[in-house]
């Protein structure tokens, strides 16, 4: 199985969000509205944080 870049493809469902409000902000693509696509993003985005604050907190206590 190929390698996924994620901060690629943060980036590029980054620009496309853009996009898609600048050209089309009522436009749905197969069902999705731009502003359920942001809020997809979001989530992401905060489900990262977490992940970053529990990797920091196990390392905090492997050193403890």
């Amino acid at each position: 199985m190929a390698r996924v870049n994620n901060k690629e493809v943060k980036e590029q469902c980054s620009r496309m969000s853009d996009a898609w409000t600048e050209g089309a902000p009522k436009v749905e693509f197969n069902g999705i509205t731009q502003t359920d696509f942001a809020a997809d993003i979001e989530d992401a985005a905060n489900d990262d944080a977490a992940i970053a604050d529990m990797e920091a907190q196990n390392q905090t206590a492997l050193r403890g």
